[in-house]
């Protein structure tokens, strides 16, 4: 299977008034074309981040110390992020970003900001571009499509906010989609039909999407392949089902025997360990140390 990104060895700052932070160490990542891969860690681990590098959104202050990434164009990672005009000028890669609330524009309807996005990578009328809107909406199986078109998003349910995301990130047929959490604003019943919704659209498009989330259970369910974060570094991966059956390192031990279980109820919770959370951090901070040295 063809790979359809490389990252070798990324190291990442942010540089604050004193000196430099580091916030991913040695990454070494490669999605395969046509997988689901889920990056999994808890809140600072750095999935996020390392998602942003991937879409060229950075925080100004960020900095790629090391390391390279290979895009489906191959082409090559810069010292410095040119901001978000070079990710939106980027069709082979998109975003389903986190809060479908707070990621579309409060003041345009729908089909305002789907047409915006389309008029970056075509020339045609208005009409036309809506007309494709009102397609991709239906795709995402929104019911009465054009009505929702001329909404804007606060007339939405959270369901349908996201479901409007979903449709915009493949309307350019992207390469590959950095799904963020694209659930975690939305209860169960919702959640299971967007992951449905996610699968078959990728199954559809052959698109490679890196799904960064919390919940093991989600990457059980959807994913090809996992890894797993801490500290700003990748303790492990592998195909979803090796890892979950014999994980190799004792911080996916201990997240997979934190996951309550319905065949066990009456069984006690272990959350992962206080001791480990301090070794990997003194890890962490032997790893930078080596590096300086």
């Amino acid at each position: 299977m063809s790979r359809a990104l490389v990252i070798k060895n990324l190291h990442l700052t942010i540089d604050n008034n004193k000196d430099a932070v580091p916030i991913l160490r040695g990454i070494n990542l490669d999605l395969q074309a046509g997988e689901i891969h889920g990056l999994v860690g808890e809140s600072g681990a750095g999935k996020s981040m390392l998602g942003r590098v991937i879409l060229e959104i950075l925080p100004p202050r960020a900095r790629i110390t090391e390391g390279s990434i290979d895009y489906p164009t191959r082409r090559p990672l810069s010292g410095k992020t040119k901001g978000r005009s070079a990710a939106r000028h980027r069709p082979h890669i998109s975003l389903i970003p986190q809060d479908p609330m707070t990621s579309l524009n409060p003041v345009k309807k729908i089909g305002k900001q789907m047409s915006e996005i389309l008029r970056l990578y075509q020339t045609g009328r208005a009409r036309s571009m809506l007309d494709q809107a009102e397609g991709l909406l239906h795709e995402v199986k929104i019911k009465n499509p054009a009505r929702v078109l001329q909404q804007y998003p606060h007339q939405l349910s959270g369901g349908m906010r996201q479901r409007a995301l979903i449709a915009m990130a493949f309307s350019t047929k992207p390469q590959i989609i950095i799904a963020d959490e694209p659930t975690t604003a939305l209860d169960v019943s919702v959640q299971r039909q967007v992951l449905r919704l996610i699968q078959d659209l990728q199954k559809q498009h052959g698109t490679t999407i890196l799904f960064i989330t919390h919940d093991l259970g989600v990457v059980a369910k959807i994913c090809n392949r996992i890894s797993l974060m801490h500290s700003g570094m990748i303790l492990e991966h592998g195909n979803v089902a090796e890892v979950f059956c014999t994980p190799s390192h004792a911080y996916t031990r201990s997240l997979l025997a934190a996951i309550p279980r319905y065949d066990r109820p009456l069984r006690e919770l272990t959350p992962v360990a206080e001791s480990l959370q301090l070794q990997l951090h003194r890890e962490a901070r032997a790893y930078d140390h080596q590096r300086r040295n």
